[in-house]
C-alpha cells in the first residue's frame, strides 16, 4: 500500500480541523459533518494498493558510484552557463550520471564544515536523485570555509563498503571548485584513495574570472562580501583539483558545458558490464472510490437537511 496525496497531509489535516471547528447545531449534523470531513480526508491521502504483479527487464551495470559534492558557500558562484550557481550546475550533471548510468549503485556525500553521508549505496535511482536535490550549503553565518582535508575519511569509509563486496567496479565522481581558503591549510594527498578505484574523474566547476555568491537571509538575499565591505568573488583553482585527479589516478574535466558529462559518463559505461533483469513489479489502483458513495450520500443527506431549515 502506498499514499500520494493530492493536498500535503499537514496542509490537509489544518483544513480538516477548520472545518470540525465550525460545529453545527446538533449532535447528528457535527457527526456527520466529522464523517464528511474524514472522507475528505481519506480521500485526499489516495491510498493506493497493489493489483496486478508484471515482470519488467531493468538495467543491471556492475558499478558502484560515489559522488562526493563541494557544497560550501563558494559552489554559489554564478559563472556558469546561463548564470547558474556552480552547484546548480553539479546537480544538474549528477543527476544526468545517474540517469544515464541507471542500474549501476550510486552514494552520495557532500562536503562543507564537515561531511555528510547523504545517500549509502543504492540502485534506486529515484531516491539518489531527490537526495541530489535537498543538497545545499550551511548557513552563511555557520559556515568555516572550504577544506578537502575533512571529506577524506568518509569517502574511504563508503569506497571501502563496495571494494569489500568484490563485485563490481568503484568509480568516483569528486566535484568541486577547487577553493580552499582555510587559513594555512595544506591539502592533504588523496593518494590513499587511488587503491580502491577503477575509474572516475574530477569535475571542476567555474571559471578563472570568477563569480559572485548570494546567499539567503532572514531578511532576503544578500551578496556575500569580503572584510573590507566589497562583493566577494570566488574563483575555480584547477591547480588543487588537477593536483587531487592526480593523487587519485583519475581524469580531470573542466565542466565548463553540460555535454561535458556525457564524456565522462561513457568513458565509464565502457569499462562496465550492463546486462538487462528481469523484476516483478506491482502495478497499483486507486481507492478513492470506495469513498466517494458514503461521501454523496452524506452530502446529499447534508444539502436535505439544510434546505428544510430554510
Amino acid at each position: 500500500m502506498t499514499i500520494n496525496p493530492i493536498i500535503p497531509i499537514w496542509a490537509m489535516a489544518i483544513l480538516s480541523v477548520v472545518l470540525i471547528a465550525l460545529k453545527r447545531k446538533g449532535w447528528v449534523s457535527f457527526v456527520r459533518q466529522i464523517l464528511i470531513v474524514l472522507l475528505l480526508f481519506a480521500i485526499n491521502l489516495r491510498v493506493m494498493i497493489p493489483d496486478k504483479e508484471h515482470p519488467v527487464n531493468e538495467p543491471q551495470i556492475d558499478a558502484y558510484v560515489l559522488i562526493a559534492v563541494d557544497s560550501t558557500i563558494s559552489m554559489l558562484a554564478d559563472d556558469m552557463p546561463k548564470d547558474d550557481t556552480r552547484l546548480d550546475a553539479a546537480k544538474a550533471d549528477m543527476k544526468t550520471v545517474v540517469e544515464e548510468m541507471n542500474g549501476a549503485k550510486f552514494a552520495v556525500i557532500d562536503f562543507n564544515n564537515g561531511p555528510r553521508l547523504i545517500t549509502p549505496f543504492t540502485d534506486d535511482v529515484n531516491r539518489v536523485k531527490s537526495s541530489i536535490d535537498i543538497i545545499s550549503p550551511v548557513n552563511s553565518n555557520y559556515a568555516q570555509g572550504s577544506s578537502f582535508n575533512n571529506c577524506k575519511s568518509l569517502i574511504i569509509e563508503q569506497l571501502k563498503v563496495a571494494y569489500e563486496k568484490e563485485d563490481a567496479n568503484i568509480y568516483l565522481f569528486f566535484i568541486s571548485d577547487g577553493e580552499s581558503n582555510q587559513d594555512g591549510e595544506k591539502i592533504e594527498s588523496f593518494s590513499g584513495i587511488k587503491k580502491y578505484l577503477d575509474g572516475g574523474s574530477v569535475l571542476g566547476y567555474g571559471t578563472s574570472k570568477g563569480g559572485k555568491m548570494k546567499v539567503s537571509t532572514y531578511s532576503g538575499t544578500t551578496t556575500v562580501k569580503t572584510k573590507d565591505g566589497k562583493d566577494a568573488v570566488s574563483k575555480l583553482n584547477e591547480d588543487n583539483l588537477v593536483q587531487i585527479a592526480k593523487e587519485m589516478d583519475i581524469s580531470y574535466v573542466n565542466m565548463k558545458n553540460h555535454s561535458s558529462i556525457n564524456e565522462v559518463i561513457q568513458d565509464v559505461l565502457d569499462d562496465v558490464n550492463e546486462t538487462m533483469v528481469e523484476k516483478v513489479e506491482f502495478a497499483y489502483k486507486e481507492t478513492y472510490y470506495f469513498f466517494l458513495p458514503p461521501l454523496i450520500v452524506l452530502l446529499v443527506w447534508d444539502f436535505i437537511h439544510f434546505k428544510r431549515k430554510v
